[in-house]
């Protein structure tokens, strides 16, 4: 058998559609919070929409999207 150490979590992080931060994540999930709209036209490759599936192509109009979000 293999023995297993023990380990400690010490931070979490993370980016989140419709929350600025992991508690108003959490929140959003307890509330049943909808992080789902519409595609803004500037987040689009130009006829990257199609309405059947094919290769390449978006098939919906919506999605949880992460804004005002810098890297740095």
């Amino acid at each position: 058998m293999i023995e297993k150490s023990p380990i400690a979590v010490v931070g979490m992080a993370g980016v989140f559609p419709g929350a600025s931060s992991l508690d108003r994540f959490w929140k959003n999930i307890v509330d049943r919070v909808d992080a789902v709209s519409d595609i803004p036209d500037d987040r689009w490759i130009p006829d990257q929409y199609h309405r059947e599936w094919i290769p390449d192509k978006a098939v919906s109009r919506r999605a949880c999207l992460v804004r005002d979000y810098h890297f740095d």
